[in-house]
Formats: structure tokens, sequence, C-alpha cells
């Protein structure tokens, strides 16, 4: 099977959006899924832009993303890319796909002079394992997520 990889262009916008909406089906979150294509369109290709997005194509067929974002850190004093999602479809996983966008990430990173971080679930086994193949090193860290119901509910305010 003939695979590439490359940075998104428009047209990929509806076959992405699909790969994530069974991302989040797959974590069992679909309900907090609200992107629309218009909105993937924006943050990817218009200014400023808020999201670099890699695929990966199979025989015509976008069939796995990665999503990075450029964020700063006041510690290091410099960008890192936060990669936000690697998602390859089943029926190509095990070809190396993952590792190809993951290279694609690197060299993005080796081009801004950056490091790359992300976040991975503690149950997620084979991503681990992935990733540590990859020379990734695992920090402990808990992750919290303070949602606008909650804050609003904790600041008591009724609609910003």
């Amino acid at each position: 099977m003939d695979v590439r990889t490359r940075s998104a262009e428009p047209r990929d916008v509806e076959a992405v959006l699909a790969l994530m909406r069974q991302l989040a089906e797959h974590e069992r979150l679909s309900q907090y899924f609200e992107l629309t294509s218009e909105g993937l369109h924006r943050s990817c290709f218009e200014l400023p832009r808020r999201i670099e997005l890699l695929v990966a194509e199979a025989e015509g067929k976008v069939v796995a993303y990665a999503t990075c974002l450029f964020q700063f850190s006041p510690w290091a004093g410099r960008d890192y890319i936060f990669l936000d999602d690697l998602y390859v479809s089943d029926e190509v996983r095990g070809l190396g796909i993952g590792s190809s966008l993951m290279r694609d990430v690197g060299a993005l990173a080796l081009e801004r002079g950056a490091d790359v971080r992300w976040h991975v679930e503690t149950e997620n086994r084979s991503a681990q394992k992935f990733y540590r193949a990859l020379g990734a090193e695992f920090r402990d860290k808990v992750i919290a997520y303070w949602t606008i119901e909650s804050i609003r509910a904790q600041l008591r305010v009724t609609n910003p």
C-alpha cells in the first residue's frame, strides 16, 4: 500500500473531521465533539493559524492525521509544539503511518527549534510503547480540566 504524509490542504478538511469524530467515538467522548468543518478550516488555513495539520494518505484517501499547536514555555523561554492528536484509522494501523507522522512532527520541531510535548492516557499502554520506541521521555503529571460549566459554577457567572 502506497502511503504518503504531508501538510494538510483545505480539500482534506472533511476527511480529517470524519477521523476526528472516529477518535472521539473511540474515546467515548463524542458528546463533547463540536468542531465543524468551517471551524477546522478557519483554525488550519486562515490567519492567525491555530493548528498545524498533517495528514497521511493511502491510495488517495486520508487515513490518519496529527494536529500540532505552537505554544510558548515561560520556563524554557522558547516555543514548543504540543501534539494534540495523532490518529490512525483502524484499517491501516500497523503499517508505520503513525511513525511517519511522528517523523513529520519531529521535522517540524527541528525546523522551528522546538521540543514536542503531548499527553497520553495512562491506560493506553500500546501508545506508551509506541512513543517510548521513538525515544519519548515520560513525566509524571496529572492533567486537570476546568470546563466552562465548572468555571461558571465556581465564579457564579450565568453567561459570559
